[in-house]
Protein backbone atom coordinates (compact mmCIF):
# COMPACT_ATOMS: atom_id res chain seq x y z
CA UNK A 1 0.00 0.00 0.00
CA UNK A 2 1.23 3.54 -0.80
CA UNK A 3 0.29 6.32 1.60
CA UNK A 4 1.14 9.81 1.69
CA UNK A 5 1.28 11.34 5.07
CA UNK A 6 0.78 15.21 5.25
CA UNK A 7 1.68 18.07 7.80
CA UNK A 8 0.02 21.50 7.27
CA UNK A 9 1.87 24.32 8.25
CA UNK A 10 1.30 27.71 7.72
CA UNK A 11 0.86 27.96 4.25
CA UNK A 12 1.87 24.99 2.78
CA UNK A 13 1.58 21.25 3.37
CA UNK A 14 4.21 18.78 3.41
CA UNK A 15 4.58 15.52 2.03
CA UNK A 16 5.82 12.37 2.55
CA UNK A 17 5.41 8.55 0.55
CA UNK A 18 5.71 5.32 2.30
CA UNK A 19 5.08 2.13 0.61
CA UNK A 20 4.38 -1.16 2.06
CA UNK A 21 2.63 -2.00 5.73
CA UNK A 22 2.53 -1.66 9.53
CA UNK A 23 5.38 -3.68 10.02
CA UNK A 24 7.66 -2.85 6.89
CA UNK A 25 7.59 0.12 5.12
CA UNK A 26 10.01 2.21 2.76
CA UNK A 27 10.14 5.84 2.16
CA UNK A 28 9.86 6.75 -1.07
CA UNK A 29 12.12 10.32 -2.12
CA UNK A 30 9.76 12.37 -3.69
CA UNK A 31 9.68 15.83 -5.21
CA UNK A 32 8.08 18.61 -4.23
CA UNK A 33 8.30 17.78 -0.97
CA UNK A 34 5.90 20.62 0.41
CA UNK A 35 3.15 22.73 -2.03
CA UNK A 36 2.31 26.12 -1.40
CA UNK A 37 -0.75 27.84 -0.84
CA UNK A 38 -0.41 31.27 -2.31
CA UNK A 39 -3.24 32.91 -0.63
CA UNK A 40 -5.70 30.70 1.90
CA UNK A 41 -8.07 33.34 1.49
CA UNK A 42 -9.08 33.47 -1.90
CA UNK A 43 -10.92 30.51 -3.49
CA UNK A 44 -9.47 30.09 -6.48
CA UNK A 45 -5.91 29.65 -5.02
CA UNK A 46 -7.10 26.72 -2.32
CA UNK A 47 -9.04 25.38 -5.50
CA UNK A 48 -5.57 25.18 -7.47
CA UNK A 49 -3.88 23.79 -4.86
CA UNK A 50 -6.37 20.91 -4.54
CA UNK A 51 -5.97 20.60 -8.53
CA UNK A 52 -2.49 20.43 -7.37
CA UNK A 53 -2.76 17.63 -4.65
CA UNK A 54 -5.02 15.44 -6.54
CA UNK A 55 -2.34 15.41 -9.35
CA UNK A 56 0.12 14.45 -7.00
CA UNK A 57 -1.90 11.81 -6.00
CA UNK A 58 -2.70 10.20 -9.17
CA UNK A 59 0.77 10.39 -10.65
CA UNK A 60 2.32 8.45 -7.63
CA UNK A 61 0.23 6.50 -6.97
CA UNK A 62 -1.36 7.15 -3.51
CA UNK A 63 -4.25 4.80 -2.08
CA UNK A 64 -4.24 6.46 1.23
CA UNK A 65 -3.63 9.73 2.55
CA UNK A 66 -2.86 10.55 6.22
CA UNK A 67 -2.99 14.35 7.75
CA UNK A 68 -1.55 15.28 10.99
CA UNK A 69 -4.05 17.80 12.64
CA UNK A 70 -2.95 21.34 12.67
CA UNK A 71 -1.75 22.86 15.20
CA UNK A 72 -4.06 25.55 16.97
CA UNK A 73 -2.90 28.90 18.12
CA UNK A 74 -3.36 29.72 22.20
CA UNK A 75 -5.37 32.92 22.42
CA UNK A 76 -4.92 34.42 26.00
CA UNK A 77 -7.12 36.81 26.84
CA UNK A 78 -6.72 39.34 29.85
CA UNK A 79 -9.34 41.63 31.31
CA UNK A 80 -8.46 44.43 33.58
Amino acid sequence: MIVCGIEMAASEARLVILDGNKSSFNHINIDPRKLKISDDENADEIQAFRDTLYTFFRENKIETVAIKKRGKKDVVCFKK
